[in-house]
């Protein structure tokens, strides 16, 4: 690779870091052409994309970015995983992409960078469960459609309960 190959690469890979609120550092050993095509398309489908990056170019374009604990992960055939809008759904087709290719190395989770913070493989599950922007959508609408009906019951048992409570009050006294 030339020189000048290399510096595009290397600010495109600054670039990502830059602009994404999230990237996950994934193994793409083992992953065929097939596989990973269909894995591009269902992040595009979440807002999402992915790139194959050379590790010592992925260092070089990190260096002097608050990228700690994302260096070390650096090793092997690496995948970034990134995006701006649902890290839920982009952690979600990466569990999907585990379970289709098991018995290789592809798709495994190294590292997880998230508003500007590193963490470790290890959290991976945590970023599976949270809800997705469509899911967190429709149950904020859900609560918000509740209330209103929440209220008219109410009002509706008090105004019903009215009648009685004035004939016991006019027989009181």
């Amino acid at each position: 690779m030339r020189r000048k190959e290399k510096a595009k690469r290397v600010e495109r890979i600054r670039q990502v870091f830059a602009e994404a609120d999230f990237a996950f550092l994934i193994d793409f050993l083992g992953m065929d052409v097939a596989t990973r095509d269909s894995f591009k398309e269902e992040l595009r489908r979440r807002g999402a994309d992915c790139m194959v990056v050379k590790n010592t170019l992925a260092k070089r374009a990190l260096e002097g970015m608050e990228v700690d604990g994302l260096l070390e992960a650096l090793r092997g055939p690496t995948m970034v995983v990134f995006g701006r809008e649902d890290v839920s759904g982009s952690a979600k087709a990466i569990r999907e992409l585990n379970r289709q290719l098991r018995d290789f190395p592809a798709g495994q989770v190294k590292a997880i960078w998230f508003d500007g913070k590193a963490y470790p493989a290890e959290e991976f599950r945590r970023f599976t469960d949270l809800l997705s922007k469509e899911e967190a959508k429709a149950k904020l609408l859900g609560l918000m459609k509740g209330v209103p009906q929440r209220l008219v019951g109410v009002l509706a048992g008090t105004l019903s309960r009215l009648p009685r409570v004035l004939k016991a009050k006019a027989e009181q006294g």
